[in-house]
């Protein structure tokens, strides 16, 4: 009986143990303070960042060459920009990384958080979820504030790719 009990114990605390590593905390509330815009500055300098910046050599204008930055969790809310996301937390993560004419260097990740000339970066944080060209997170916590989140991402001839987008959380 008590072997039983033991060994439904052990797989409980598994369990349990499981579901928290979905669990992620983005950042401090009071790294939040530091990050959050009020919504008057929100409003007016982040609709003129872009979405999507790529860079790379390129023998046409219009070709793109970084990774594809593609964000199927949370969803756009297109009501307030197409950078723009609502949430409120906690929320999945789900972005996927798409190779477009190279490889994707899969060391090159960055993710930060970046209010004027304060910056937190995140990437340490989103790392351990990063697998396959993708990172997926079940649980996504972020204080309740307005955000600038940039991604950025290489392939390996260089060609980079930087995607900023406007996180509103209630």
């Amino acid at each position: 009986m008590n072997t039983r009990v033991l060994i439904f114990l052990s797989i409980s605390a598994l369990f349990h143990s499981a579901a928290l590593a979905d669990s992620v905390m983005l950042f401090s509330e009071s790294e939040a303070e530091k990050l959050t815009y009020d919504e008057v500055s929100f409003d007016s300098i982040a609709p003129g960042i872009n979405a999507v910046k790529m860079r790379g050599t390129s023998s046409s204008s219009n070709k793109i060459n970084g990774p594809i930055v593609k964000l199927h969790q949370p969803k756009l809310d297109s009501s307030k920009g197409s950078n723009h996301i609502s949430v409120e937390t906690p929320t999945p993560l789900h972005i996927q990384f798409i190779a477009n004419n190279a490889n994707i260097d899969m060391e090159s990740l960055e993710v930060e958080a970046r209010k004027g000339i304060f910056s937190k970066s995140l990437t340490k944080k989103v790392l351990p979820y990063f697998v396959n060209h993708s990172i997926n997170i079940e649980q996504l916590n972020i204080p309740s504030g307005n955000f600038l989140i940039s991604i950025l991402i290489n392939d390996v001839e260089g060609n980079k790719t930087i995607a900023t987008y406007r996180l509103s959380v209630k």
